[in-house]
């Protein structure tokens, strides 16, 4: 089954724009930046000729990727929209709040706040238009930083299916409502949340209901992510197991349909892609320990040369 959210997999359509947002002002620590192309990133992503330039930002255990298709244009359209089924916003915590999210007003981004029985939250969109919301853990912290995955926030056009999935994935439900879709995002909808999924179904709302996909009818049929891996906006949210092959042959039984079979990458760890009941892409990674291991010390290096580079000058 899953075990520890890992990371948030976000296509952006603009390079520069994309890493001045996620790195600049949000100060995500950028640990690399590769290019995949041929066989196996036209197998990852679902496109032919597909060139992905991947930068990963490290936090904490995880992180995010964002990824940029030069060779494959995004369809128009606004990802953050919340009345829109798929992945809608991502969150995450936020330790020394008020001065992270001063230095991010202060910078020029307007970024809405509310206060509710959850805390402090602010709401930033990326330059793509993908809510990014942030969440004080009361925590004091000099300069203010991200500190983890929060959640993400997934919209159901129909929520048929969803609790048989997230069951077999071992994916909890932890809450059963939350207080700030109101006065955060203007929605008032019932939205539990299982593991580290937020499952939005917008009451009384003529959403259009994408084609069903778990259980899945045939082994045959074939497996189409809802939207193109070239789209901006989220693309996965990805999980850790410690058996790769198994949980691919569990989940297959039960009929969950798999974009691909258990595929190693650099690095030397092995992730799948597999679709949710409306055609969203989940992933499922078996991390390699000593990579994991390096890539959680070389983030919190990089992380401390970030917050020293804002408090020098107030040192000095």
């Amino acid at each position: 089954m899953f075990e520890d959210i890992h990371h948030f997999g976000i296509t952006i359509r603009d390079r520069r724009a994309g890493a001045g947002f996620y790195a600049g002002a949000l100060r995500l620590p950028a640990l690399a930046e590769t290019v995949s192309s041929g066989p196996r990133a036209e197998r990852v992503c679902g496109l032919d000729h597909a060139l992905n330039r991947i930068i990963w930002h490290q936090i904490g255990d995880g992180g995010v990727e964002t990824f940029y298709l030069p060779r494959h244009r995004s369809a128009p359209g606004d990802p953050g929209d919340i009345r829109r089924p798929g992945f809608r916003y991502i969150a995450f915590n936020v330790d020394g709040f008020e001065d992270y999210v001063g230095r991010l007003e202060a910078s020029g981004l307007k970024l809405p706040r509310a206060e509710t029985a959850s805390g402090k939250c602010a709401l930033a969109k990326d330059p793509d238009g993908l809510n990014v919301a942030l969440f004080d853990t009361g925590k004091d912290a000099f300069p203010g930083r991200v500190s983890s995955l929060k959640e993400i926030g997934l919209v159901a056009g129909d929520p048929e299916g969803y609790e048989e999935f997230f069951d077999l994935l071992g994916l909890w439900k932890v809450e059963s409502g939350c207080d700030f879709l109101g006065p955060v995002f203007g929605v008032d909808a019932p939205a539990p949340l299982y593991g580290h999924v937020r499952l939005i179904c917008l009451a009384g709302a003529a959403l259009p209901v994408p084609p069903r996909h778990f259980p899945a009818e045939s082994a045959s049929a074939p497996a189409v992510p809802r939207e193109s891996f070239s789209d901006a906006g989220v693309k996965h949210v990805a999980y850790s197991v410690s058996n790769i092959e198994a949980f691919h042959k569990r989940c297959l039984s039960a009929g969950v349909q798999f974009l691909f079979e258990p595929t190693p990458v650099s690095g030397g760890s092995v992730i799948a892609y597999f679709l949710d009941p409306e055609g969203n892409t989940f992933e499922a990674m078996q991390l390699n320990p000593a990579m994991r291991s390096i890539a959680v010390a070389a983030g919190a290096a990089r992380r401390a040369m970030m917050d020293f580079s804002v408090r020098a000058p107030r040192v000095f």
